[in-house]
């Protein structure tokens, strides 16, 4: 099966020698070239989304260190224990949990904190379960809860996502190093 062009919506995508065009129609001069290379990221990419529609716990997981350094320095994580505010430093993040370092012990596996997220101007405060924990190297899993009780239920709330979505749009600019016309 050979297609010449696909087009959903207004988004049209279509191949040009080892490149791929991608524009929005309707809308001249906004289109971006990507290299034939790059597709198994893109591929990732898409599949990591259908996966988190359908199962959260696949949901993609963001790697932290692949941020630029602007958007890495602006994302903030502090776990609130106790009335003690304890800066974490995030390792990864999806919309179902968090993977981070802490120099201070935060906790045990089961047991409940709360974790303030922040990026730009946008911030939560979530509960968190920590899963697992690497006492070794001071790392910490949690899974973001909206209740003790029923810990499988979350649903990430606005803020989260929308600071999940700015985090994964810059990473995904800076690894595709997208050019738009």
């Amino acid at each position: 099966m050979s297609l010449s062009m696909l087009q959903t919506g207004n988004l049209v995508i279509r191949p040009l020698e080892e490149k791929l065009i991608i524009a929005v129609s309707g809308n001249a001069g906004s289109r971006a070239e990507i290299a034939i290379e790059d597709l198994p990221l893109i591929i990732e990419f898409l599949g990591a989304q259908k996966r988190l529609r359908t199962n959260r716990r696949a949901g993609f997981r963001l790697n932290i260190s692949e941020l630029p350094p602007a958007e890495r320095n602006s994302f903030q994580v502090t776990a609130l224990k106790h009335s003690v505010n304890i800066g974490l430093q995030p390792v990864d993040i999806s919309l179902g949990g968090l993977y981070a370092a802490s120099d201070t012990f935060i906790g045990r596996p089961g047991e409940v904190l709360h974790l303030l997220i922040a990026h730009d101007n946008v911030s939560i405060t979530l509960p968190a379960q920590i899963v697992r924990t690497s006492l070794c190297s001071r790392k910490f899993a949690f899974r973001f809860i909206n209740d003790p009780v029923s810990p499988a239920d979350f649903e990430p709330p606005e803020e989260l996502t929308a600071i999940f979505a700015a985090l994964e749009a810059c990473w995904l600019g800076a690894s595709l190093d997208l050019q738009w016309y």
